[in-house]
């Protein structure tokens, strides 16, 4: 791509209150995708995969003897062993136990090979501990590779007697016993997919190469609350996940999207627990929603949740060692967050206990030691494996390094929770994306600025400004324009072909309905299935939605959306337009010069793309690629 910019001549007036809003835009923009690093994840359009689920009781399994060395060391006594068998028509790659309340349930499982043969078994340990009250949980999803017949092996369980009338037999000690009934068995399939490779999601400088959650395929309509955020990180803790270790690269994603879908549906946390998770090959993908770089809390160490950044290995390192691309990739990615937070990976803590079955320490009670630990230096548990111990020097010792390469090779980062020339990182986190962040703080706390929209519209238990959810409609209207302008050229008044497609797919027929059903969710549902709206039918448009959408300015109310080859950018004095490949990439290089843009790309003589901004316009040559910036 080539460029030339006329000087500018002189300073208008609109540039001073939005100079930093649009630079703090360029930055996360330009990290993006307009890097080299950037590889493509999957086609565009190819949208969510959500992975499939059955459930049956466990009392449904057929019982079956098996006398094998291995079952003879589960549990007390030897010999022969009863355990529970399951078929399914249907595929499968994970599995799981559920229950409610406190049970004591030790649970092995193993898998039935294509030749026939069985496979080792896979321990299948409780996921947590759960109260009397009726609280679902269960065990780890188990990875235990495709297969249609499941064979499981469980302690405290009476196999053969279900109690009358629903009464549940008491021991000799008067204690409820567990029966098969109380049990329920989960069957995942993730659909792995063979082609799908890691999408850098740049989002902040210095970051290492993460798959996005639309990268993996996330179906956003699968969460059901929006994220918690922290105000600050304090600590990370390192798990592992369960099951066999011997995975390809396509099922990986398969994995991750089967633990989505059990954490936030099955065990009801709404979402997935950790903030990333990491694969044997030493790829990253994002975990929780939320942002990357934002103090999302989340769900994979009960009692200290808060203010701690959960990283997961894919696999069992008690049975297996983990590979040094994925030691590699969990400092990388350690690293990097704890210099966002401004803490030492190598350093030590301190976190107070909010109490959890399980846990080494008492409600109210603290932990201290180091800021980056294990799971198992918070819980009874064996978590992040045996085989991973030996490697904690190594693992802080590369994260402290990568830590400090960000925070003093390249200056303090700039990151989504740090307002431009503000505050601390962590400092004002929102409470919801989508929320305002400015220097003065949320709006809705203690001196915090007023919203510039008393209208609101209720999400959960926020109040979202009618204004930001017009301003997403805008933002699916300005996808649908260029859907259309791709499809004729830029011609005005040309007939458009209703069953020709634009781009990703999408056809020009297409876009009047999936407007239409965004208006409709945005006067009924609210944000949330607004925006879900969006990020499943537009993302051919522009690419691959990254994040949500963000208010980047309170006073000058901008909204701008990411994407993997472009950026929407709406305010009140502009409306809403896009910015797309090399148009986008050159605003990026000269935000405080050109300003907002005013117009959509259109065709100048038949030959020339321009976009007008502010404070000039852009022009493209389709013929040379030559792109030219003129500044006022």
């Amino acid at each position: 791509m080539q460029q030339r910019r006329i000087n500018k001549r002189h300073r208008t007036p609109w540039l001073m209150p939005v100079t930093a809003v649009l630079a703090s835009v360029a930055v996360f923009g330009a990290a993006a995708f307009g890097s080299n690093s950037i590889l493509k994840t999957q086609e565009f359009g190819s949208g969510p995969i959500s992975a499939s689920v059955s459930e049956v009781s466990f009392g449904d399994g057929h019982n079956t003897v098996v006398d094998d060395p291995a079952i003879a060391t589960q549990g007390e006594g030897g010999g022969p062993r009863a355990v529970k068998e399951f078929h399914r028509d249907e595929p499968f790659s994970q599995f799981a136990l559920t229950w409610t309340g406190e049970r004591d349930v030790v649970a092995f499982v193993r898998a039935k090979q294509p030749d026939g043969s069985w496979s080792e078994w896979f321990a299948a340990d409780p996921i947590g501990t759960a109260d009397n009250t009726g609280t679902k949980t269960g065990t780890e999803l188990i990875y235990v590779g495709r297969t249609t017949d499941v064979q499981v092996s469980v302690g405290n369980v009476d196999l053969f007697a279900d109690a009358p009338d629903g009464a549940a037999p008491a021991d000799a000690a008067g204690a409820s016993r567990t029966l098969p009934s109380d049990l329920d068995v989960v069957f995942i399939d993730g659909k792995p997919q063979d082609g799908i490779a890691p999408m850098a999601d740049l989002r902040s400088a210095n970051a290492p190469a993460i798959v996005s959650r639309a990268g993996w395929g996330a179906n956003e309509a699968t969460r059901c609350q929006q994220p918690t955020y922290d105000n600050n990180i304090q600590a990370l803790t390192l798990h592992h996940t369960a099951g066999a270790n011997g995975y390809s690269k396509a099922e990986a994603a398969g994995i991750v999207r089967g633990i989505y879908e059990y954490h936030a549906r099955t065990l009801g946390w709404c979402d997935i627990g950790y903030n990333v998770l990491v694969d044997r090959f030493g790829t990253i993908y994002e975990g929780r929603f939320g942002g990357l770089d934002r103090n999302v809390q989340g769900a994979h160490v009960g009692g200290f949740n808060a203010n701690n950044w959960g990283i997961s290995m894919m696999g069992n390192y008690s049975t297996a060692q983990p590979s040094q691309a994925m030691l590699d990739s969990v400092a990388e990615v350690a690293g990097w967050r704890a210099a966002v937070a401004g803490i030492d990976p190598a350093g030590t803590t301190s976190l107070r206990s909010g109490g959890f079955g399980g846990s080494k320490y008492a409600a109210g009670t603290y932990y201290t030691g180091p800021t980056f630990m294990g799971h198992g230096d918070l819980h009874n548990t064996e978590c992040p494996g045996r085989n991973t111990l030996p490697h904690w020097p190594e693992i802080r010792r590369k994260a402290s390094m990568k830590a400090q390469a960000v925070a003093n090779g390249h200056g303090k980062p700039l990151t989504l929770t740090q307002a431009p020339g503000g505050t601390a990182p962590g400092a004002n986190a929102p409470s919801a994306p989508g929320t305002p962040r400015i220097p003065g703080g949320v709006p809705g706390t203690p001196g915090a600025p007023a919203a510039p929209d008393a209208v609101t519209s209720s999400l959960g238990s926020k109040e979202i400004p009618a204004s930001t959810i017009q301003a997403v409609v805008g933002i699916a209207a300005a996808l649908a324009g260029i859907a259309v302008a791709a499809n004729h050229g830029g011609e005005a008044g040309k007939t458009l072909d209703p069953d020709k497609r634009v781009m990703g797919g999408l056809t020009v027929g297409e876009v009047p309905t999936i407007i239409s059903k965004v208006v409709t969710l945005t006067g009924n549902e609210g944000l949330s299935q607004t925006w879900t709206a969006v990020l499943n039918g537009f993302g051919p448009l522009l690419g691959l939605p990254i994040g949500g959408p963000d208010l980047a300015g309170i006073d000058r109310n901008v909204l701008y959306q990411l994407f993997s080859n472009g950026v929407v950018l709406s305010s009140k004095d502009t409306g809403t337009h896009a910015l797309v490949g090399d148009v986008a990439k050159a605003w990026m290089k000269n935000p405080e010069k050109l300003g907002l843009p005013t117009s959509d790309q259109y065709s100048v003589n038949g030959t020339t793309l321009r976009v007008d901004f502010q404070g000039g316009h852009i022009t493209v040559d389709p013929a040379s690629g030559d792109v030219n910036v003129f500044a006022d």
